[in-house]
């Protein structure tokens, strides 16, 4: 599991717990901790219901893409891409830029298909140029369903592993 994923995870779970927290004792079924004991209960339903929601989508996107991979990886079909273009995007996340990749595979019918992907690693994304191979992987049923699972050569983004 990637990095971002993983902290997408941990944050989504800690907002579910904080909300459920906040609208049990919104409820009167816990006790209110801290700073929530001053607060209205009308307040501590509405931040726990907001915390709750907020860690259901956060969670559930992030599980949601990670299911698709690892079924795309086991069950799907692996081939080899190539990338057509890499290009910064203006919005920038956290601060951090992120990248446009545009690649181009075939699929298991032969058919020649081009995707894109949102790359948020910088050293990754610098490093990657047009012609540059690429492990995809696709549902077999559906093409159009793909991903990039492997940047190479892995020695020239990342030395030593």
């Amino acid at each position: 599991m990637s990095g971002n994923r993983l902290a997408a995870l941990v944050i989504g779970a800690f907002l579910l717990v904080l909300g459920l927290q906040m609208l049990l004792a919104a409820a009167g079924l816990v006790p209110a901790a801290g700073s929530q004991a001053a607060m209205p209960a009308a307040a501590r339903l509405a931040i726990g219901a907001i915390a709750l929601v907020a860690g259901l989508i956060i969670a559930g996107l992030a599980w949601r893409r990670q299911a698709r991979e690892s079924r795309l990886k086991s069950r799907g079909i692996g081939v080899a891409g190539t990338v057509v273009a890499i290009t910064k995007n203006a919005i920038h996340v956290n601060h951090q830029p992120r990248w446009t990749l545009t690649y181009r595979f075939v699929d298991g019918s032969g058919a020649v298909r081009e995707a894109q992907a949102t790359l948020s690693d910088r050293e990754v994304a610098e490093r990657l140029a047009p012609g540059a191979p690429l492990v995809i992987h696709h549902d077999a049923g559906n093409p159009a369903d793909s991903f990039v699972s492997d940047y190479l050569p892995r020695t020239a983004i990342h030395p030593g592993r």
